[in-house]
């Protein structure tokens, strides 16, 4: 968790393990914060006890398929062009 130091927040910004263990805890002044994660543990973790919240890359194949990335351009581009067209009507009424 992070915040900003004093005086705009209070600061305290804070570093926990996955099991809610504070690792590192900053003051209320400016500074940098280090914490050592153990990214294996993490990982274990969140297999084990979250495995149904955590994005898995490997399920969103059709996502990386060039042929999907220019269909969804495509109708981004549309929908900003219709919007466009409205507010052009907008303001010649």
């Amino acid at each position: 968790m992070a915040n900003y130091a004093a005086p705009q927040l209070d600061g305290g910004s804070v570093a926990f393990d996955v099991d809610g263990a504070r690792l590192s805890e900053a003051g209320s002044e400016e500074g940098v914060l280090i914490a050592e994660f153990d990214l294996t543990r993490i990982r274990n973790w969140r297999r084990v006890e979250h495995s149904n919240i955590w994005p898995r890359p490997e399920t969103y194949g059709a996502l990386c398929d060039p042929h999907t990335i220019v269909l969804l351009a495509q109708s981004r581009i549309d929908t900003i062009s219709e919007a466009n067209r409205h507010r052009s009507d907008d303001l010649m009424e």
